[in-house]
């Protein structure tokens, strides 16, 4: 009886002992064992939180600041339209006309195979999802959860990008019906740049819509 008491007050003790720290992230902290493990677990989260938030700022500030340099200006049927929302336009489009743009289409857009600057490659992917977004056509996985995935998969973008195997193999472990694949190429000699995407239906591993287009730098 007594060992008993004597394990159940060691327990108390332990639980009631003061912790002290300091965490750039979320301040000092003084408590108890369980007021502590609650803190380092908050405090994990506000972290993971902040990261997120810095990395997606820093997407749309590259975007906004590359806005100039990829604005430069293609003409269809009198309009005016820049590249990469020219080959959103196209590929919404070219599904729409196979009926494949239904509320239940879930469309991830894989980081494109880039063969130039990787900022100009953040730039274009940014502003091809905003232009699908604003369509609101269809149901965009959120890039977030999407490089999630792909670390899990223990996907490394490579000079060759994604197949359409890799990115059928992608969609179905983010629930997507449709995987976006771009690429972004510089022609040898000219101040330009070459957007290529395609689009590949997860469930029959076939290409069902593909645009390109060439913009000056």
């Amino acid at each position: 009886m007594k060992g008993a008491l004597a394990l159940a007050t060691m327990a108390l003790s332990a639980g009631c002992a003061t912790h002290r720290m300091y965490d750039p992230y979320c301040g000092a902290f003084t408590g108890t064992q369980m007021e502590y493990e609650r803190f380092i677990a908050d405090c994990e989260a506000l972290r993971t939180t902040r990261a997120m938030r810095s990395r997606n700022a820093q997407d749309e500030a590259i975007a906004e600041d590359l806005r100039g340099a990829l604005n430069a200006e293609v003409h269809r049927n009198g309009l005016q339209h820049a590249a990469p929302e020219y080959v959103a336009t196209t590929l919404l489009q070219s599904l729409a006309q196979r009926d494949l743009l239904r509320a239940s289409t879930r469309l991830a857009v894989l980081p494109p195979d880039c063969r130039v600057a990787d900022a100009y490659c953040v730039a274009v992917q940014a502003r091809m999802e905003q232009q699908i977004v604003a369509a609101n056509q269809c149901t965009v996985i959120e890039r977030v959860r999407l490089l999630e995935i792909l670390h899990e998969l223990h996907y490394q973008q490579n000079p060759a990008g994604f197949d359409e195997e890799s990115a059928v193999e992608v969609g179905r472990f983010v629930g997507a019906t449709h995987v976006l694949l771009l690429t972004v190429t510089a022609p040898p000699e000219q101040r330009a740049l070459d957007l290529s995407a395609r689009v590949v239906d997860v469930e029959h591993a076939i290409i069902v819509a593909s645009a390109h287009e060439t913009f000056r730098n």
